[in-house]
Parts: C-alpha cells; structure tokens; sequence
C-alpha cells in the first residue's frame, strides 16, 4: 500500500473512531470541533515523524490529503453514536461545492435535501475566495455563506412564503413581506434593534433607521428599494419593493436585512440565515463545507 492511501486510510479510520467515542460520551460543539483540529496535527505528525513525507509525500499534501472525508466520518460517527445513546443529533449541514454560487445542501450521507419546511434549509450560497498561508501553500477558504430556500420561479404575482417571509414576483422584480413584534425581540429578518419609544418605534437598518408612529405607516429608501413599515399595536408590518431578480445575487445585508435573491435555470433562491460556525474542508479532488447552524 503506497504512502499516500495510507495517509488517507489512517486519517478515515481514526477520525470515524473518535468521532463515535464523542457522541457515545455526549461531548459539547466547541470541544468536537477542536478534536478535528487536533487529530488533523496529530494524524499529520506521525507520517511526519516516519521520514517518508520528504521521499513521497509533500508536508501540504500530507495535512491535504484525506481531510475532507475524514471530517465527514467524524461527523458521521458523531450523529449515529449520539442518536444511539441518547436520540438526538446536532444539526449538520454539508456543501459540496467547487466555487463561489448557489450549491443544495446535503446530509452527511451524501443525500441531498429537498424540505423546505424550516428549519429545513434545502440550499446554500458560499463564497469562496482562494488564500494563501503560513507556508506559501493555496488554499480556497469561506469568506460568506448562507442557508436558505431553492424552489421553481412561482407564476407572476402569486403569493409564496418561506419561513416568516412572504414574497411574490412580477415584472422581473420581487416584493418582500413580513412582521416583527417590538416586544418580543424583533424579526430574524431585521439584523439591527427595533426599539419602542413613547408612541413611536425606532428600527435600524444598516446605516439608515426609520422612525414610525403607533397605528401609521413610514417609508424609507434603501439604495434603489423601497421599504415599507407599518404599525398596528406592538405589531411592525415591512414590504420591501423593487428588488431585481436576476442570475447576479442581491445581497440586501448592507441595508440591515438577512435576505439574498437571485434565480439560475428557472429556480428561485432565497436565503435568509448566516451559520454561525462553518468548518472549511479539502481534499485534493473533493471540496467539502460542514455547517453547523446556530
């Protein structure tokens, strides 16, 4: 057996091993995350310690080789020995993707996902941009990604929704509807406070805000999309118009809102979530991303 599958067979085998002694033990995100770190060096440094990486094997290519595989047996192990002890799993999302776009997300297994009731994200958008690091090696590394929705383009001006966002689309542009509660935190749309002053909200959206009265309705323009707000009691009604759908993405972030859009083949994408971790895996011939939502 040459050295390369070896690295590759040893990497698969012990990463699969500890990944199932973690989900039989119950051990806590942050903790299984830095065992991947740790069995990448330790698994590297014993090829190492061998002497025949300078014979056969680059130094890159030994922490290369077999990463991504070894990663999703890890996670693999990880859910089944968790399921098996104690019933449930934590939630992990994979991506194989080999540039920057809209990719669907799959599970573990390799099965692609197709529900759409949340939170069943059935679609991603990564961004990959290529690095180059401590020891001149290149490396494409994630800089953004989001989870969201893939459906058919729906008829001109019928109403659809995903989540808590409703939407239609018609003359090539589409609407965008939803509600926040001011006293319950606000909306998973909204990345900045909405805030109850007196009579009047205050709602932050990116560098602009919006002030609105109790029982009236107010209108701000964000770049060339116009925003909508209504009050009603508590209640915070937002229509967002005009927004182009078009195979380039709409990333509406810099304006305060969790929502990118664009279309590609007769499908609609529609992302409204940002993972809070993601680990960035390779190998030579497959790329994978593993996310772990919030």
């Amino acid at each position: 057996m040459d050295i390369v599958k070896k690295v590759f067979l040893s990497k698969v085998a012990v990463f699969s091993v500890v990944g199932a002694i973690v989900g039989v033990l119950g051990i806590d995100y942050p903790t299984g995350i830095s065992l991947i770190l740790f069995l990448t060096i330790l698994v590297g440094f014993i090829f190492i310690l061998t002497g025949k990486t300078q014979e056969y094997l680059s130094l890159g290519k030994v922490y290369r080789e077999g990463e991504g595989t070894a990663i999703l047996g890890f996670f693999l192990f990880w859910i089944l020995a968790m399921n098996l002890v104690s019933g449930c799993s934590p939630s992990v999302y994979v991506v194989h993707a080999s540039k920057t776009g809209a990719w669907p997300i799959q599970e573990v297994n390799g099965k692609i996902v197709h529900e759409l009731n949340p939170p069943g994200f059935n679609a991603s958008y990564v961004v990959l941009k290529e690095k180059t690091t401590l020891f001149l090696f290149k490396s494409e590394d994630v800089v953004d990604m989001w989870l969201g929705y893939q459906m058919p383009i729906p008829p001109k001006g019928e109403p659809l929704r995903v989540n808590c966002l409703n939407f239609s689309i018609e003359n090539g542009s589409v609407s965008f509807s939803f509600n926040a509660n001011a006293t319950e935190g606000g909306s998973e749309i909204i990345k900045g406070p909405i805030k109850k002053e007196g009579t009047q909200f205050l709602v932050k959206l990116g560098q602009s805000s919006v002030t609105v009265q109790e029982n009236s309705s107010n209108e701000i323009r964000l770049g060339n999309f116009v925003l909508e707000v209504s009050s009603r009691g508590d209640l915070l009604m937002f229509e967002l118009r005009g927004v182009p759908l078009s195979s380039d993405p709409v990333d509406l972030s810099s304006y305060g809102l969790n929502i990118l859009v664009m279309k590609a083949n007769g499908t609609l994408f529609i992302f409204t979530d940002k993972p809070s971790r993601i680990s960035r895996t390779a190998r030579v011939d497959d790329k994978y991303i593993v996310v772990l939502p919030s």
